[in-house]
């Protein structure tokens, strides 16, 4: 038998809510390929490779030691431009519809109105 409510049958899934998934893991893997740079780099070109390095020869770029340059300033960077090709080009604004916040707080207040006004019951 073949029913709607099958649990073989694929669920239909709001287009919106199909964009927000694409969005959030497109999002999760610039966050990952930055993790996976920022961590192994610090920690061989800058707890590891602080031992033969004294102050007086310390490599510098721009005046930033060159380990947090191209471990944290470079990724970051380059996390910013992504981000920003993203919401420029790739995040999608969807149609959510008709906004009713107005109509659903003027039902509240005269729900609140309503139940203010009715008169005491009298016991029987």
């Amino acid at each position: 038998m073949n029913s709607p409510t099958s649990s073989s049958a694929k669920p239909e899934f709001d287009p919106i809510y199909l964009h927000c998934r694409r969005e959030a893991w497109v999002i999760l893997a610039v966050w990952a390929a930055a993790f996976a740079w920022t961590v192994p780099y610090c920690y061989f070109n800058g707890y590891l490779g602080s031992s033969n390095v004294s102050a007086d020869n310390l490599p510098t770029v721009f005046g930033i030691p060159s380990w947090i340059f191209w471990g944290v300033g470079f990724p970051w960077l380059a996390a910013d431009i992504v981000t920003i090709y993203l919401c420029t080009r790739f995040i999608v604004e969807d149609d959510l519809g008709a906004a009713h916040e107005g109509e659903d707080l003027a039902e509240e207040i005269a729900e609140m109105h309503a139940k203010d006004q009715k008169p005491p019951q009298q016991p029987g």
